[in-house]
């Protein structure tokens, strides 16, 4: 949810077999490696960012050319690719990068107060047509967890004992928890990073998939 070098994601809820929420990011955390490296705000350190990207909304984007769209709706993927609807995916963009934002400006609150501020996060697009259809091929297969993820990509799951329970409320469900499992940990800076590894990888280890980060500072 917040390793600093996951750049992806996307979701799939098939509630017809198993009321399960699957969620697949671009990189995967690394036991013993730094989660993200601590420094002030994007906004408050000039050339922050890496060449190719700037701050916005204290994540780094990369600069891309503004293309409108020819479509009706700028869609990620085909209708079905992903088992979402256009708002389920844009809600699930926003709430990641919501809590992203959050560890940015030093406001995700951690057992003991705040967590250090991760440098150079970057905002998570939504990858529809790539790890959105790998997500929903697991979930069609209806099995049991603990769920493998395909080659490259990194995977959490939320499972939810309820009966008619919309989409987009299970996606709000399961990015929370994930998120609240820096709650059960104090993430400590060593040699100017926190690393994935001791009771973030045991403990906080979907929260630890939400984020990452590059350079130094302080």
């Amino acid at each position: 949810m917040v390793y600093w070098a996951a750049d992806g994601f996307a979701c799939t809820y098939n509630k017809a077999c198993s009321d399960k929420l699957r969620c697949l990011y671009t990189a995967d955390p690394k036991n013993g490696k730094p989660l993200y490296k601590v420094g002030s705000t994007c906004k408050s350190a000039p050339g922050y960012c890496l060449p190719g990207y700037t701050c916005v909304d204290y994540l780094c984007k990369k600069n891309t050319e503004y293309i409108p769209t020819q479509a009706t709706l700028p869609l990620y993927c085909q209708p079905g690719t992903d088992g979402l609807t256009f708002e389920q995916q844009n809600a699930a963009a926003n709430m990641m990068n919501y809590y992203r934002r959050l560890l940015g400006t030093g406001w995700a609150e951690d057992k003991n107060g705040y967590a250090p501020i991760a440098r150079m996060l970057y905002p998570l697009v939504y990858l529809c047509k790539t790890i959105g259809k790998a997500s929903k091929e697991i979930a069609d297969k209806c099995v049991m967890p603990p769920y493998t993820a395909t080659h490259g990509h990194i995977l959490s799951y939320h499972i939810i004992k309820k009966l008619n329970v919309d989409p987009k409320a299970a996606l709000e469900e399961a990015i929370k928890t994930w998120a609240g499992q820096l709650k059960k940990v104090d993430p400590q800076t060593i040699g100017g990073a926190v690393f994935y590894q001791d009771e973030v990888e045991e403990k906080a280890s979907d929260w630890a998939k939400v984020k990452e980060c590059i350079t130094s500072s302080s």
